[in-house]
């Protein structure tokens, strides 16, 4: 417990040190468990929340779905249950390509020791954004708009701009840094190139991201 305490306050004041030697030693069991159990009770807690303030303010879910603020009991629990298997999926696959494009650059380390990288520093991309929005929730503050600067920045919902810009949130930027300097401190390598290399990933990635999501809303307004 000690231990993971220690983790915790290292991954967010001195992320490159704390996540490199995390990466070494292949500690991710204890923060997996944490993080999963957050992401259950997050869920939990705000899904009919969400769902319900989602609902009142789009009219294409008014739409097609009437009853989609009615969600409780086992219903919930299903969904929370949801979340936390997508959560592990999100993880092993965001290790794999990690691995794989500081792999190609011929950084140090096998598959394991990324996907203890991505677990930890998923304390500040999955984490500390719950809390936030578990906070904003229940006061009433306007903090989930940190959490996307599409929001904040008022530009129009469902937009290819609106994707775009979603994707630059402050919460998710200190993971890409935080991931760069924890393989810069492991692999002994340059930190300006791991911070390129995770670059390219985020670009990647985004452009998926966007382009399916993008899709998809496509297709549903059809």
């Amino acid at each position: 417990m000690t231990d993971f305490l220690n983790n915790l306050k290292g991954i967010i004041l001195s992320p490159g040190q704390t996540l490199g030697r995390i990466m070494d030693q292949k500690q991710w069991i204890a923060t997996m468990a944490f993080i999963l159990c957050m992401v259950f009770v997050f869920t939990y807690i705000s899904a009919p929340r969400l769902i319900d303030k989602t609902a009142s303010t789009n009219e294409w879910i008014q739409e097609h779905f009437e009853q989609v603020g009615t969600i409780s009991g086992f219903r919930l629990v299903m969904t929370s249950f949801w979340a936390v298997i997508l959560t592990m999926i999100i993880m092993a696959i965001a290790a794999f390509f990690i691995y794989l494009f500081y792999g190609i650059s011929r950084a140090e380390g096998t598959y394991s020791n990324y996907f203890s990288l991505v677990v930890n520093a998923s304390l500040i991309g999955t984490v500390i954004p719950m809390l936030v929005g578990i906070i904003s929730l229940f006061s009433g503050l306007p903090l989930l708009r940190l959490l996307n600067p599409a929001t904040l920045l008022s530009v129009a919902p469902n937009t290819l701009a609106f994707f775009i810009i979603s994707k630059f949130d402050i919460f998710y930027l200190w993971y890409l840094v935080a991931l760069a300097a924890g393989v810069s401190v492991f692999s002994k390598m340059r930190f300006k190139k791991t911070l390129l290399v995770i670059l390219l990933y985020f670009l990647f990635i985004s452009t998926v991201k966007i382009s399916f999501s993008y899709l998809a809303l496509k297709i549903m307004q059809t």
